[in-house]
């Protein structure tokens, strides 16, 4: 288990039951149910990056050949895109 949600209705954990590799999944502590946020069919999810203020993934990395992000929350992508362009026009790759 990674986690909860601020509101404490959600659980974050990383599985590989049913999958060939770790994935991400949301757990609805009411009811049960399980809701995947992401997956590879062959990579593991091996970051996830976490909203301060909700604890809501916002993103994972997946331990492949190069680390994969894949972008969960649309705002966190806008960020993280900007970001990469300041730091292409200054040299830092």
């Amino acid at each position: 288990m990674l986690g909860f949600a601020r509101d404490g209705g959600t659980c974050y954990l990383l599985s590989s039951i049913e999958a060939n590799a770790v994935r991400l999944l949301a757990v609805d502590v009411a009811n049960g149910e399980r809701t995947l946020l992401a997956e590879d069919p062959v990579y593991d999810v091996k970051h996830v990056e976490w909203d301060p203020r909700t604890r809501v993934p916002q993103a994972v990395v997946f331990a492949k050949d190069r680390a994969e992000w894949v972008v969960l929350d649309d705002e966190f992508g806008r960020d993280l895109a900007r970001i990469r362009a300041e730091l292409a026009q200054s040299g830092i790759d």
